[in-house]
């Protein structure tokens, strides 16, 4: 599909920026490079088939549907996989905006007017960047309409915030050291890709690592595509039914026949192909985040299993960020405290949710916990990761946040705002956009206790 998107002045719009509180905010982003789009259309082939070839592979299959067959987000990420697989460039120059993963907003950076003053979510990522290690800091690429504040030639936001959280938890729980240590190449999955930033960040600290993906087809192949585009030169593996698809950005293709012939880069695995792969998984790290919690009893129930093995046979762990923050999560803990045999809490404070550790090998929690420790005499990590009040934030406009929601997001899902404002009632939908547009950060307040 032909990007006609103009300006005013008749030319595609390129990367602009504004000064909000004395800091740069990039506000739009530049139109994806040649190279990226083409990485992107050597693997569409491959990458449209996650979604296409699910159903009749469920229906030729005794796969149990309740675990591989299930599916979330309905027409909203059909659409978003339908717009990938045309492709529709316009769409796909914005793909950050229509697919935030942290229920916080992107677009509000995309105008001066809407940006945050003063937020405790940055002052907080630049507290932790401080004792942060410069090969885990993390912002992200300019790209796909990633919108917020200029940090290292990148762009952070509550999302990139949030995943820079993930990295600091693995580090300064000891995990990123334990996996440094492994005497081979170590194999990461995790369960629940999102839009892929997450994979992108810890794919660049461990660069020589197997890192799989798995996800509902929708979402992973919304996660597949940006890391195309992202990371055109990593290898790409997409797990189909008629075998393990290896392919290059030049569109170099070979087809493998068992996860053991894989040897680094990234692999896209649909959930429904964990119905042939997963009994030949093995792991030593199993990662979820923000998703777990939300699954059926009988997905819990598999992955527990499935990663207590995976991650047995070679001394491994289950890394879990999900609901843990109000004490216990009862479904949770009783499917993996009967998978794995001992477990533990890095006890850090969290902007999502927050993690725990997972392991059937009692070395490798004592390794991991040493670690913890060390970093817990180095840094005053209670201090590092707390969130600061109060913030700062334009006063919402509902004329404001509807006109940014059609002209940024609404153009290009094909969804009028307005419409959809009466449709759902004035008082109910502008609550939710005084959400969305801000109060959110009122969340946080409330459950620290912060007044």
């Amino acid at each position: 599909m032909a990007d006609n998107r103009l300006n005013g002045n008749g030319m595609k719009p390129q990367s602009s920026t504004a000064i909000v509180a004395g800091r740069e905010i990039i506000l739009q982003t530049d139109d994806l490079t040649e190279r990226q789009r083409a990485s992107l259309e050597a693997r569409l082939p491959l990458l449209r088939r996650i979604t296409g070839d699910a159903d009749d592979y469920l229906a030729r299959n005794d796969a149990d549907r309740s675990v591989f067959g299930s599916h979330w987000g309905g027409p909203y990420f059909s659409n978003i996989a339908r717009r990938i697989c045309e492709p529709d460039w316009t769409f796909l120059e914005r793909l950050r905006l229509v697919y935030e993963f942290s229920g916080l907003p992107i677009v509000t950076f995309r105008r001066q007017e809407t940006a945050p003053v003063v937020d405790p979510v940055l002052n907080r990522y630049m507290k932790l960047r401080a004792i942060t290690p410069a090969n885990l800091r993390f912002s992200a690429p300019p790209m796909c309409g990633e919108a917020g504040w200029k940090i290292d030639r990148g762009i952070v936001n509550w999302d990139v915030a949030i995943v820079q959280e993930r990295l600091q938890f693995l580090h300064f729980s000891g995990v990123l050291d334990w996996l440094n240590s492994r005497p081979h190449r170590p194999t990461i999955m995790e369960i629940g890709t999102g839009c892929g930033l997450f994979a992108l960040a810890l794919g660049r600290v461990i660069p020589e690592a197997t890192y799989i993906l798995c996800d509902v087809p929708d979402v992973l192949l919304n996660a597949a595509a940006y890391l195309a585009m992202a990371r055109p030169a990593a290898r790409y593996h997409v797990v189909l039914p008629d075998g393990i698809h290896s392919i290059t950005a030049e569109g170099e293709h070979t087809i493998l026949s068992s996860l053991d012939e894989v040897h680094g880069g990234y692999v896209f695995m649909p959930n429904y192909m964990m119905h042939r792969y997963g009994p030949s998984i093995t792991l030593d790290m199993g990662l979820n985040a923000m998703s777990m919690h939300e699954m059926a009893v009988e997905q819990i129930a598999y992955y527990a299993g499935l990663l207590s093995r995976a991650t047995g046979a070679r001394e491994g762990l289950y890394f879990d960020i999900n609901t843990y923050y109000k004490g216990t999560n009862e479904i949770l803990e009783f499917h993996f405290n009967r998978a794995f045999a001992v477990s533990a809490r890095p006890d850090l404070i969290d902007l999502a949710l927050s993690p725990k550790i997972w392991t059937n090998s009692r070395r490798t929690m004592t390794a991991v916990e040493d670690r913890m420790r060390h970093y817990r005499s180095l840094y005053d990590l209670d201090a590092a990761f707390s969130i600061d009040f109060p913030f700062e934030y334009p006063p919402f406009d509902e004329n404001i946040a509807l006109g940014l929601l059609n002209e940024e997001i609404g153009s290009i899902l094909n969804v009028d705002y307005q419409k959809v404002a009466k449709e759902r009632g004035k008082v109910s939908f502008n609550d939710d956009l005084k959400v969305f547009f801000g109060e959110h950060l009122a969340i946080y307040r409330a459950r620290f206790g912060v007044r």
